[in-house]
């Protein structure tokens, strides 16, 4: 069941990075005002991916978790997501230190202008990074050829 929610890991910072981007797309003024719910809100994201990471380290589920052919015009690609120990260790470390990061900014960081979209991009990014790393093919030629 847990290797079936495995996409939720890179999925979970994606759409609230979405969300808030087109929020301050179309409410500008009114989210930038909203700037404690709306860390809350991608703080919270990411820690679902970390979470998530974490039970299935602790429960040792290995495999493909997610495969699919994509069809852009001539180019078609296959992307699937494949889940070892190894693997699961990174997500968490790269999970906690992008919550990590957040958390910083959210007490370090003057809340103006630029704060809400800032924290957007965080979220997007640390999507981004987590889809790399469960990525079959990114995981089979940096990972595997480590020493340990």
């Amino acid at each position: 069941m847990l290797l079936g929610i495995s996409w939720l890991i890179p999925a979970m910072p994606l759409i609230g990075g979405l969300v808030v981007s087109v929020l301050l797309l179309l409410f500008n003024r009114t989210v930038n005002r909203l700037t404690k719910p709306i860390t809350f809100f991608l703080i919270v994201c990411i820690t679902i991916s970390v979470v998530i990471s974490g039970l299935l380290f602790i429960n040792h589920i290995h495999g493909i978790s997610f495969a699919s052919d994509l069809d852009l015009f001539v180019n078609s690609f296959h992307i699937s997501f494949y889940l070892d120990d190894l693997i699961e260790k990174v997500l968490i470390i790269v999970g906690v230190t992008f919550l990590v990061l957040m958390l910083i900014s959210y007490y370090a960081l003057d809340r103006q202008k630029g704060y809400v979209r800032y924290m957007a991009f965080m979220s997007i990014i640390s999507s981004i990074a987590l889809s790399l790393i469960l990525t079959e093919g990114f995981s089979k030629t940096i990972f595997k050829s480590l020493p340990f």
